[in-house]
């Protein structure tokens, strides 16, 4: 049976982590959390390679421009405001802060099909980013959920929905799953668990969406997202979830239409769950009860693991 295998503890933060995130080519990692500073990491030695602080509040979500050589990352808060870091020659700093939201921004989203970003109003911002001073600029607003926004996933296509271009995926504390026109706006359709949803996936086969996983407090859902239903009738329980703690989840391999998930809740405990069965793998015991897991990220290896542990970092491998 596989385990979670922890190597190494990062400190550094005075406050609670919220996020991680590998770089597009695992050189590095950030974490940042409620204390407003942002840690980049050297994701070989496991230390600290900048400490930057430009927020003046809490962090809620980092992101990586894709296809930039490890160099931008961006980093959301409750200032309100989107940070772009430039880390060019390994020296980072921010180079702008931009308001675009009226709320606390709750999660920022950046692939090669647009920046997107979401708020604790369940407000979702569209956003363009100049390719010479590399400064992010607001372009559409939609009023996607009627609370907080705690996912945000884009996909290339969805054929099912009469359209090839890329469709932009959110889910709420308002238990709703909805899926946007990535070029026009327009809600092309949404599924409703009347569950609070603290994470969603979206499963990708041939660049297409195949299914999605969403994570509650207390359970687990694979969705049917031409069929708009559980696919896998009720869902499956979650192991020794604390109720109301937040969860996530992040992709850690794919073996052909049915990869594996890599689930994280709780305080204590990290699951995998293949997306065919819907059955959860107990990987084991990854923290020191120090505070709820709220972030998880996988390097670009697919070996590494990286997720938080109150205040620390926690880095490990599934063997």
């Amino acid at each position: 049976m596989s385990q979670f295998n922890v190597e190494n503890k990062l400190t550094g933060h005075k406050g609670a982590v919220s996020s991680v995130s590998f770089s597009p080519r695992g050189r590095f990692l950030a974490s940042a959390g409620a204390d407003g500073v942002v840690i980049i990491w050297n994701a070989k030695a496991w230390t600290p390679q900048d400490i930057l602080a430009e927020h003046t509040a809490g962090i809620n979500g980092l992101a990586w421009l894709p296809h930039k050589r490890d160099r931008f990352l961006l980093s959301v808060g409750d200032d309100r405001r989107l940070v772009v870091w430039d880390g060019i020659s390994d020296k980072w700093k921010g180079t702008t802060a931009v308001c675009g939201h009226d709320a606390p921004i709750t999660v920022v989203d950046a692939s090669d099909n647009g920046l997107f970003t979401g708020d604790s109003a369940g407000m979702l911002v569209w956003w363009t980013v100049d390719n010479t001073t590399h400064i992010p600029r607001p372009v559409k607003r939609v009023q996607a959920h009627s609370v907080s926004i705690t996912s945000i996933r884009t996909v290339k296509t969805f054929p099912h929905v009469g359209t090839y271009a890329p469709v932009v995926i959110t889910a709420g504390l308002d238990g709703i799953v909805r899926m946007w026109h990535q070029t026009s706006a327009l809600q092309l359709r949404s599924i409703n668990i009347a569950t609070p949803i603290t994470a969603m996936l979206p499963v990708v086969f041939s660049r297409t969406l195949h299914s999605l996983v969403v994570q509650t407090t207390s359970d687990i859902h694979i969705l049917d997202p031409l069929a708009l239903k559980n696919v896998h009738g009720d869902p499956t329980p979650l192991i020794n979830n604390e109720e109301g703690s937040l969860g996530c989840l992040t992709a850690i391999g794919a073996m052909s239409r049915t990869p594996d998930l890599l689930t994280v809740g709780g305080s204590e405990w990290v699951t995998k769950v293949d997306t065919g069965s819907g059955k959860l793998q107990y990987l084991g015991v990854t923290t020191s009860g120090r505070g709820p897991i709220l972030s998880v990220d996988v390097h670009s290896s697919g070996l590494i693991i990286a997720v938080t542990d109150g205040k620390s970092v926690l880095v490990g491998r599934v063997i």
